[in-house]
């Protein structure tokens, strides 16, 4: 996830899809996430209150289907499946 994520902010989109699918989906959520515990933080002083907002609790629930997959993927992968498992190095 980490070399795809990096790939994907140097513009190798393709390259970073190709290596990890869910690279595009966990950044969008990550980016999600940190801006509404930046604009919770900004109105009423803690960031933990964003989920009392719908938006909060959607981008909370995506998150974790989004782990989810992720952790299907890389089951998958580990067992020779979608590709099987990515080479280091």
């Amino acid at each position: 996830m980490t070399r795809a994520t990096l790939l994907m902010m140097h513009g190798h989109i393709g390259d970073s899809l190709a290596m990890h699918p869910l690279a595009l989906p966990m950044i969008v959520c990550w980016g999600v996430i940190a801006l509404l515990t930046l604009r919770a933080t900004w109105r009423e002083g803690v960031p933990w209150v964003f989920f009392r907002e719908k938006i909060g609790r959607a981008a909370v629930y995506a998150t974790a289907a989004a782990y989810v997959a992720l952790v299907a993927l890389w089951v998958l992968r580990e067992f020779g499946y979608c590709g099987g498992r990515v080479p280091i190095g």
